[in-house]
């Protein structure tokens, strides 16, 4: 006989930590097999895409609780290439349902960057490109998370995305 035990939220005995909360209440992810890249020529943070058709790291997670934190963590490849002087940056962004887009990571290098700062400009700088971020969307409505990629003043190809890695995004909510 099976049985099945469901619940909101299991808090210890002595009460939930100060310093975090209980654990995983829900996961999305979204992979890549890394068969493509993702790129864009934008000096501004842009959605990166391949042949025309857009990454497909994008995922949607509707908290349980607005106390929820939600912890976004991506592993992959980027690289920079034969451009002198300037990199390759991937960033996340969350919109709230009916909100403004807000980047995650830092305005001008994002959360993971890589870049080649040789003087000939002919290198090829690839590695990875992974990065974990914590955030408080404070709310139980749907919240999008999406990257996007810039290079640094706009200068040549950005391949934040590189392929034949196996690239993944991951949305945990945590409870707080």
């Amino acid at each position: 006989m099976a049985s099945e035990l469901r619940v909101d939220k299991i808090v210890p005995t002595t009460g939930v930590p100060t310093s975090g909360g209980g654990g995983i209440i829900q996961m999305v992810y979204a992979t890549h097999d890394g068969s493509a890249h993702y790129t864009t020529t934008s000096g501004s943070w842009a959605v990166l895409t391949s042949s025309g058709s857009p990454s497909p790291f994008e995922l949607n997670i509707t908290p349980k609780f607005n106390t929820s934190l939600i912890l976004v963590q991506y592993t992959g490849n980027g690289q920079q290439v034969n451009t002198q002087n300037t990199m390759s940056a991937l960033s996340v962004f969350r919109t709230v349902s009916g909100g403004s887009a807000v980047n995650l990571g830092h305005d001008t290098c994002g959360l993971a960057n890589i870049g080649d700062y040789s003087s000939s400009g002919s290198v090829y700088a690839t590695g990875s490109m992974a990065f974990q971020v914590v955030d408080a969307p404070n709310t139980t409505n749907s919240v999008n998370y999406k990257l996007y990629g810039k290079t640094q003043n706009g200068n040549g190809t950005a391949y934040p995305i590189h392929s034949q890695v196996r690239a993944t995004l991951v949305a945990m909510e945590v409870s707080a």
